[in-house]
């Protein structure tokens, strides 16, 4: 798998503190691996960890992307998930660029 090293050997590190945050509450998780990625010619492994939460109240379009969610990750962030749009939304916008450009 590599040109140099004929074995190559780590350990994988302990998990990260991770909380996850709706609106002004913080839940602690416990996250689980979910992948590991080792690219052997670059000398590098990545490590993706994944927690779930029930929500307590239902997302629906048009208000779930005012709904503060994110996470806190070693104590780092919290980091804010930015909702795609919608495609109700982004029709409309489509329309209406079509409109004002022909």
């Amino acid at each position: 798998m590599h040109p140099v090293h004929e074995r190559l050997e780590f350990t994988l590190p302990p998990r990260p503190e991770m909380r996850l945050a709706f609106e002004a509450a913080r839940r602690r998780m416990e996250p689980e691996l979910a992948s590991v990625e080792i690219r052997p010619g670059d000398l590098t492994v990545s490590l993706t960890y994944h927690a779930t939460i029930a929500s307590p109240r239902l997302f629906m379009p048009g208000i779930h992307p005012k709904i503060p969610f994110g996470a806190v990750v070693g104590g780092r962030g919290p980091f804010w998930f930015e909702a795609p749009k919608t495609v109700r939304r982004s029709l409309a916008e489509a329309r209406a660029k079509e409109e004002t450009s022909g």
